[in-house]
Order: C-alpha cells, then structure tokens, then sequence
C-alpha cells in the first residue's frame, strides 16, 4: 500500500499572519512602553491618552501587515484585515492579563471594527506603494 506524505508549505497565510499580528503586538508593546514614560515625564492630559492609543494601534497594526507582506504579497486585503482582527485579540488578552481583569464590553466589539478597518486600510497602502 502507497501512503502520500501531507506536505505543508512553511510559508502559509496562516504563517504570514500570525507573524503580521505577533509583529504589530510586539510593536504595540514598544510603543506603549515609550508613551507610559513619556507620561511619567510630562503632565500629559488624560484626554489624549486615548487617541494615542489608537494612534499606536494604527501603526503597529501598519507595521505588522508591512511585515508580513514584505515576501507574501498575494491576498493582502483578506489578510490586512484577518491581521488587524488576530491583533486586536491578542492584545486584549495581552493587556487584560497584564491588568488583571477580563472585562468584555461592547468596545472591544469596537476595537474588533477598528483593528479590521486598519488592517484593510493597511493592505491598501502596502498594494499601493509597492508596485
């Protein structure tokens, strides 16, 4: 009896994002890091600390899919956004973890929208700038 070995390519877009959204939260930690202690330093108003945040995000979600798709470049929409979703989730769980409590609320329904948003968004630019 013949068997036929399974071969799986090393480089799936499953792979491609992970390392897109792996890559986005370790960027997302840097830059939070950063802003806690610029923060610490300045007498920054509470008001600004959100958008900051989603500013980080947005980046770290564009650097993520930049990085992914530098060598994969087939379906980068469908993965910009699955990327933006993954991260979104790995960072609540990340974040929630580190803060103790797992409080689900309808914003991280908005952070879900938000983190596939970007992640489209980012798709766009990367197809748009590397012609």
């Amino acid at each position: 009896m013949k068997t036929r070995a399974i071969k799986i390519k090393s480089n799936t877009g499953f792979l491609t994002i992970l390392k897109g959204a792996l890559n986005a939260l370790l960027i997302s930690l840097a830059g939070i890091l950063i802003f806690a202690f610029i923060i610490k330093l300045t007498s920054m108003s509470d008001g600004l600390i959100k958008p900051i945040n989603q500013v980080i995000k947005s980046l770290s979600i564009l650097l993520g899919c930049f990085i992914a798709f530098r060598k994969h470049r087939e379906k980068t929409i469908l993965k910009g956004l699955i990327i933006g979703i993954l991260y979104t989730l790995l960072a609540f769980l990340l974040f929630s973890a580190l803060n103790g409590s797992f409080i689900f609320s309808k914003t991280i329904f908005i952070d879900l929208l938000f983190g596939a948003g970007v992640g489209v968004i980012s798709a766009i630019i990367f197809n748009i700038t590397h012609k």
